[in-house]
């Protein structure tokens, strides 16, 4: 691990799984965390659509035919606790991925484009979120299990709708500006040359903030204290129906205990694959997982 100056922290692990290939993840501040409960459709609108708003100086399009055959990652996503870039890459390309990503990350263009995409696809993308079980559940039944609590599932169309270039920018500046970088780095590399890939971009901005912020009123959540049974319909083939049970847990404070808490759940997907599927042939795929 190495820290810059201003604080920005490069954590290196060369591997031998891939000969020439290398994988990187660059994440920056607390993403959807650091947003108002009420303002989650921003998110999903950076995640979406980010890449198209290019640069403060160049457009989409127009660094797409200036990076013509080099292997880059545009944008980012504003996820669960952090703004992110993961992608793959080669030794050749690392060093225009740092500065492709530095400059998304601290000169966003969030230019007409990005907007004008993200209207024409929230109809359709509403239209299917009860096309199927599978969307439906998607949608819906994350923010039931969590109480209501607007961090989980999806916004509705009219905030969907509102989304503008504008408050999504005052949105993030702050983020953007100051929060905490952490960069990893793992595969078949040059340590020295990722380095100073690494320092002539990110390692090069203004300082940063040294650790994050605990964002801990944003972290509260809790599980849903009506724990009826509920009934989602869809607007898809009437053969089609999703049965769904939720248990709750903890968060994921005690690594071991969530260890655990993924093994149990593996072991429970074997008994339903062996009795759901093998046995009573009652439905193809049937699954558990963990989420703490």
């Amino acid at each position: 691990t190495i820290r810059f100056d201003n604080n920005v922290r490069l954590n290196l692990k060369p591997t031998d799984f891939e000969d020439g290939r290398l994988r990187f993840v660059i994440r920056l501040g607390s993403g959807r965390l650091s947003l108002p409960e009420d303002r989650m459709a921003e998110s999903i609108f950076l995640s979406t659509a980010s890449s198209l708003g290019g640069l403060g100086r160049h457009g989409y399009d127009e660094l797409r035919q200036i990076l013509a055959g080099r292997r880059v990652t545009y944008g980012f996503d504003a996820v669960g606790d952090k703004f992110s870039v993961r992608g793959s890459s080669t030794m050749a390309d690392l060093p225009l991925q740092m500065q492709v990503s530095a400059a998304y990350l601290t000169d966003p263009g969030l230019r007409p484009e990005m907007l004008a995409r993200w209207e024409a696809l929230v109809p359709p993308y509403v239209a299917q979120l009860d096309g199927t079980p599978q969307a439906v559940a998607q949608a819906q039944a994350a923010r039931i299990v969590a109480d209501g609590n607007p961090r989980f599932g999806v916004p509705s169309q009219g905030q969907l709708e509102a989304v503008t270039l504008e408050g999504t920018r005052a949105l993030v500046a702050d983020q953007l500006a100051v929060a905490p970088i952490e960069i990893s780095v793992v595969g078949d590399f040059d340590s020295e040359t990722v380095i100073a890939a690494v320092a002539s971009t990110f390692g090069a901005l203004p300082e940063r903030a040294a650790s994050l912020e605990p964002m801990d009123e944003a972290r509260i959540a809790g599980f849903v204290t009506d724990r009826s049974e509920r009934v989602l319909t869809h607007a898809g083939a009437t053969d089609q129906a999703l049965v769904m049970n939720f248990w709750p847990t903890t968060d994921d404070s005690d690594a071991q205990e969530e260890s655990t808490m993924l093994l149990l759940a593996s072991v429970l997907r074997l008994e339903m694959l062996e009795r759901i599927r093998e046995e009573l042939g009652a439905s193809y795929s049937p699954t558990a997982g963990s989420s703490m």
